[in-house]
């Protein structure tokens, strides 16, 4: 099976976007989705 958003570049992609800031959004946003 493929990976989620695998079609849209997945993982690589998203830190081509996002930089740096990837992790830290990463993180916010599974404190906000776990809350």
């Amino acid at each position: 099976t493929e990976a989620p958003f695998s079609e849209h570049g997945g993982l690589g992609r998203a830190r081509q976007l996002f930089g740096t800031d990837l992790d830290p959004l990463l993180i916010e946003l599974t404190q906000a989705l776990a809350a």
